[in-house]
């Protein structure tokens, strides 16, 4: 379809690996399409090798790839103690804790690799505490389940509105609240009206 309207444009295709393509031509038309029929399927197979591994690593016992949280590291199977920042991880904490879980307090050091919005989203993380919020898996943990509970008293008592705000403020917003879920209600347009 592509192809087609920029014939009718006046467009000519230009390939990576060669000069320009003429899809007026049935020549060009027939390299066009067999180009983008290699590629859907280049695509399409990559994405079945990436799920056909990511299940054999699960079945594997993996729990886990990527980048860990401050503190821990891959090991090949699961989250660890990273030996270069455990001891580090652990001082935060305890600064952390001497702060009263304020994190701009404790960043106003310099000494650790955060932002403010970084640093609070490490301090929600349940691996904090042995457990990983993807897996039922546990690893070790760097504070104990109460002292995280703690931090997330604290943190939730901070702040100044349990919700995000609205983008537009409309007759009832924020005031009428699901009896099955708790959260508020919501205007959603239907058709040319509002509901």
């Amino acid at each position: 379809e592509m192809s087609e309207l920029c014939n009718q444009c006046n467009v000519e295709f230009v390939a990576l690996t060669g000069g320009n393509v003429d899809v007026s031509t049935p020549e060009g038309l027939l390299n066009v399409g067999i180009q983008d029929t290699i590629n859907r399927f280049d695509s399409t197979l990559k994405s079945v090798r990436i799920k056909q591994g990511l299940t054999a690593r699960r079945r594997a016992g993996a729990t886990a790839a990527g980048n860990c949280p401050f503190g821990w590291r891959y090991d090949g199977n699961k989250p660890a103690p990273d030996p270069k920042q455990w001891k580090k991880a652990k001082q935060l904490w305890t600064e952390l804790e001497a702060n009263e879980f304020r994190a701009s307090q404790v960043l106003k050091s310099g000494a650790y690799p955060f932002k403010l919005t970084g640093l609070r989203k490490w301090m929600k993380n349940p691996i904090l505490y042995g457990v990983l919020a993807y897996s039922d898996v546990t690893v070790e943990p760097l504070v104990t389940h109460d002292q995280w509970l703690r931090c997330q008293k604290l943190l939730d008592s901070r702040r100044v509105n349990k919700t995000k705000a609205p983008r537009r403020i409309h007759l009832l917003t924020q005031t009428v609240i699901c009896h099955e879920c708790g959260r508020f209600l919501h205007v959603k347009g239907s058709g040319g009206h509002k509901a």
